[in-house]
C-alpha cells in the first residue's frame, strides 16, 4: 500500500464506524480503502474493501451498488485465495438474489458457502460476515419453504456462532439473539426471551444500535406471537409493541429502511 499508516487508520474507524451504526463514514472509508488496496496491489484487502460496502449497502437497501460491488469482490476474492472472502461474498450474493425474489439461484449459493464456513478456523479474520449473512439468509428462506438440509444447518451455525462469541465480544448479542431465535423454534419461549433480553442488554452496553434494533425486532415478535401464560405474563402485548417501535425508530436512524419496510 502506498500509505500503511492511513490505511491502519482507516481500517480501525471503519471498524468502529461499523460498531456504532455509522453506516455513512464506514462506506466512505471503504472506498478510501479500496482506493489504498488498488494502488498498492493489495487483493485481500480490496476484496474485503469491496465485501464489507455490500454488506453495508444491502443493510442500506442500495441493491444495485452492491451487486457492482459483489462482483468485483467474487473475482477479486478468487485471486486473493482467501476463502472465507469467498464464503462472506457467496453469502452477500444469496442474500441480494433472495432480496431480489430469485430464491434458486440464491440457494444454490448456500451450500459452497456453508461448505467453506465449516472448514474455517474460527479465528480467521472476517468469518462473523459469513455467520450473519448465512444464518439471515436460512432463516428467511426457511419462513417461506422449509428446506431439510437448511433446517439442519441453522442450529450448527447457531452453535459455532456461540463459540466464536466467547472470544469475540462484539459477536455476543448476534450469538444470543439466534441462540433466542432457536429456542423459539423449538417451542422453549422462557428460554427464548431470557436470550433475546441478553442479547438487547449485551447490544446496549456495547453500543451496537444495529444489533439492539435487531434484539428488539426479535423481542417484540416474539411477544405477539408467544403462546404460553408464562410467556404472556413476562412479555405482554404492550410491551412486544414498544420493542417493535424501538427497533423502527433504530433502524429509521441508522437508515436502514429495507428493515422496517420488510417488517413491517
Amino acid at each position: 500500500c502506498d500509505d500503511p499508516l492511513r490505511m491502519f487508520s482507516l481500517l480501525v474507524r471503519r471498524m468502529a464506524s461499523l460498531h456504532l451504526g455509522d453506516f455513512a463514514t464506514a462506506l466512505r472509508d471503504g472506498t478510501e480503502i479500496e482506493r489504498l488496496a488498488r494502488a498498492g496491489q493489495n487483493v485481500q484487502q480490496l476484496t474485503w474493501a469491496q465485501t464489507i460496502n455490500a454488506m453495508v449497502r444491502l443493510r442500506l437497501g442500495e441493491l444495485g451498488q452492491a451487486r457492482l460491488d459483489l462482483a468485483e469482490a467474487s473475482i477479486h476474492a478468487a485471486e486473493a485465495q482467501d476463502q472465507v472472502a469467498r464464503c462472506a461474498v457467496d453469502a452477500l450474493r444469496a442474500q441480494l438474489l433472495l432480496r431480489r425474489g430469485d430464491r434458486t439461484r440464491s440457494a444454490a449459493l448456500l451450500g459452497p458457502a456453508l461448505l467453506t464456513l465449516s472448514r474455517a478456523k474460527l479465528a480467521v479474520p472476517g468469518i462473523l460476515v459469513c455467520f450473519r449473512v448465512l444464518l439471515e439468509v436460512i432463516w428467511e428462506m426457511q419462513q417461506s419453504e422449509v428446506d431439510p438440509q437448511l433446517a439442519a444447518a441453522l442450529p450448527q451455525l447457531v452453535r459455532r456462532l456461540g463459540r466464536y462469541a466467547r472470544a469475540n465480544i462484539t459477536a455476543r448479542p448476534a450469538a444470543a439473539r439466534w441462540q433466542g431465535i432457536l429456542h423459539e423454534q423449538r417451542g422453549d419461549e422462557v428460554a427464548a426471551l431470557r436470550c433475546l433480553r441478553r442479547s438487547l442488554a449485551e447490544a446496549q452496553q456495547l453500543q451496537m444500535p444495529y444489533d439492539e434494533a435487531e434484539a428488539h425486532e426479535a423481542l417484540g415478535r416474539l411477544g405477539l406471537s408467544g403462546t404460553t401464560a408464562a410467556l404472556r405474563a413476562a412479555l405482554p402485548e404492550a410491551t412486544a409493541l414498544h420493542h417493535l417501535d424501538r427497533s423502527r425508530e433504530l433502524f429509521a436512524r441508522l437508515g436502514v429502511r429495507w428493515m422496517i419496510e420488510e417488517k413491517s
